[in-house]
């Protein structure tokens, strides 16, 4: 079974942020804004499910702090 990947400009794409916005959130470490990446050589890559499940948790703490 093949695991699904993003790299970085389709999780910008996504987020709707630039490439740069994204470096600078990884930069700063801030995992609230971006998620964490693992690498692929000299690559960085997202697992699909990992960012669905991302995603999910921001939806769902959006919806508590209603």
């Amino acid at each position: 079974m093949r695991k699904r990947l993003y790299n970085i400009n389709e999780l910008a794409a996504i987020l709707g942020f630039t490439v740069s916005a994204i470096h600078g959130h990884l930069a700063r470490k801030n995992y609230d804004a971006v998620p964490p990446p693992f690498r692929l050589g000299r690559r960085l890559a997202w697992s699909v499910e990992a960012i669905d499940q991302w995603l999910e948790d921001k939806i769902e703490e959006a919806n508590a702090q209603r």
